[in-house]
């Protein structure tokens, strides 16, 4: 049993990360986003992918590890599967690095399974794959940042900084998440001559993040300029009322009850089961200080949950960024103590486990359906021509991810350039050239939406739209509204491909403005009704 427990997080980790490669495309909004910057990364300079002259390389930034350690899978594997092996590795290191914490910590590694619906959660089905990465990293480097305020050497201090340098480069949000341990950490222990230096870790990080603000404020783009013109904010209500669907997904009330229910269930069962002979819950001061500062870092981290805004610049979501962390330490914490056995307390660590797995289910199957319908229709897009993605219409509540991240496959696959990717980020590896940039266009289509597409101008730029319509109804009137100037090309499920009639302009040509009164697609849409 003892061999069972030390491997259990590392066995759970495993399990969990399955649902990222056993369908075609996992159920993750973003992910095919990340593919196809990974895609341009890889096949930086090929012309039969991509002008030359459209895009440029912009290494260096924070969130750009994910990239760096996938670039190279990529080459061996081809870009979507290095994306979902990476993803994988996130999940499973996650669970496994929370096994070593609560050792750390001197609780039963059955805690660590405990951190399942995190690993398999909101983050996985927004498909933050830079985020879900800079988790799992945080997690490991916990003890790391602990120790340098424990008992604070250069040496310490040192690789505590390496590691809050690694952290920014995974993602400036696990640079937050590093900042604020690291000064949690250091304001736990009373004030003397060694402060400065338990706080150096804090102190590098919060530099790296303001000379990454002033690095992205040198490179904005007029359509970074919009997010970042006002910070955008949820309120308190909606924050507590969406913890479950910020933490797990949004799978419905019955799962989300029924992962609170083991919850529970496991914090009755590992707190009030009386302790082993030979098992002190207390058992020395340092454990018990350990167990006081990492109690205030989740209840820091839950704090900034409900103080943070909803979107700064590009980051949206960011306040829900706080909350998978705080449940990490929190749950880690809520262990018995190591030593601790009785298949009492592994039921509700196993059930947690297959809880999530569970509710994947569905999603996985949904997620199979829009890949089967999409990749045919990715399959007969030109090589090197200019797509737009878009949905029309109502989404399916019923989904934890947003199926028209698919849609994006196609840049990852076919190049070119698609309205809208990540390629618009001042942060990205890959960004578009300042002179090829479609900003006014792009711009139109953030204030506007999908609808705000005007075939008549736009399908002189875009060759391709690539449309996602949950609505089957609205099928006939879309088809419609984009004739005389495109017509169906293909359509299968729940996906429509259009094809541009008109002449096109180079994917280079400089951006214009649509003729004063040009219909857009939902005027058109509206006509029909």
């Amino acid at each position: 049993m003892g061999g069972t427990r030390r491997f259990a997080p590392l066995l759970a980790g495993c399990l969990l990360a399955a649902p990222a490669v056993v369908v075609g495309w996992p159920p993750s909004s973003d992910l095919a986003s990340h593919e196809a910057m990974l895609a341009l990364l890889a096949r930086f300079g090929d012309p039969t992918f991509a002008p030359r002259d459209v895009y440029s390389l912009a290494l260096g930034h924070q969130g750009q590890l994910f990239y760096a350690l996938a670039w190279p899978l990529a080459l061996l594997t081809g870009t979507g599967l290095a994306c979902k092996l990476v993803v994988a590795s996130s999940i499973a290191a996650l669970v496994a690095l929370a096994g070593r914490l609560a050792a750390y910590l001197g609780r039963s590694p059955w805690g660590a399974l405990a951190v399942a619906p995190a690993a398999l959660g909101a983050l996985f089905y927004r498909g933050a794959a830079p985020q879900m990465l800079g988790l799992a990293l945080w997690v490991g480097a916990l003890p790391l940042l602990d120790r340098a305020a424990e008992r604070p050497t250069w040496r310490r201090t040192a690789l505590a900084a390496s590691a809050v340098a690694l952290l920014a480069f995974a993602h400036s949000t696990s640079l937050a998440w590093a900042c604020l341990a690291s000064g949690v950490f250091a304001l736990c222990h009373a004030p003397d001559r060694l402060t400065p230096v338990r706080l150096a870790p804090a102190a590098l990080g919060a530099a790296l993040g303001a000379l990454e603000m002033v690095w992205q404020a040198r490179v904005e783009t007029p359509l970074a300029r919009i997010y970042s013109s006002r910070i955008l904010w949820h309120p308190l209500g909606t924050k507590l009322a969406s913890l479950a669907d910020n933490l797990i997904g949004p799978h419905g009330t019955v799962i989300e009850a029924m992962l609170v229910l083991l919850l529970a269930v496991a914090a009755v069962l590992w707190r009030i089961r009386p302790p082993e002979p030979g098992v002190d819950d207390v058992a020395d001061p340092v454990g018990r200080a350990r167990t006081v500062r990492f109690a205030a870092l989740s209840a820091a981290l839950f704090v900034a949950y409900l103080a943070a805004p909803f979107s700064v610049n590009f980051g949206a979501m960011l306040y829900a960024c706080f909350l998978a962390p705080a449940y990490v330490v929190g749950v880690v914490l809520l262990a018995p103590p190591a030593g601790t056995r009785g298949i009492v307390l592994a039921a509700p660590a196993f059930a947690l486990v297959l809880a999530p797995l569970v509710a994947a289910i569905p999603q996985l199957a949904a997620a199979q359906r829009e890949w089967v319908a999409v990749e045919p229709l990715i399959a007969r897009i030109d090589a090197g021509s200019a797509v737009w993605i878009i949905q029309f219409g109502r989404h399916d509540r019923s989904l934890a991810f947003d199926p028209l991240g698919f849609g994006y496959r196609a840049l990852a696959e076919r190049g070119g350039r698609a309205a809208f990717s990540l390629a618009e980020y001042p942060d990205a590896p890959v960004v578009i050239r300042p002179d090829h940039r479609w900003d006014r266009t792009l711009v139109r289509a953030v204030v506007g939406g999908s609808g705000s597409l005007r075939p008549a101008h736009d399908l002189r730029r875009f060759r391709w739209v690539l449309a996602h319509v949950y609505e089957q109804t609205l099928i006939p009137d879309v088809i419609l509204a984009f004739a005389p100037e495109g017509e169906l090309a293909a359509a299968q499920g729940e996906w429509m491909l259009l094809r541009s009639r008109l002449p096109q302009v180079p994917i280079t040509a400089p951006d214009e403005d649509p003729p004063e009164g040009a219909e857009t697609l939902q005027d058109r849409v509206e006509r029909f009704k």
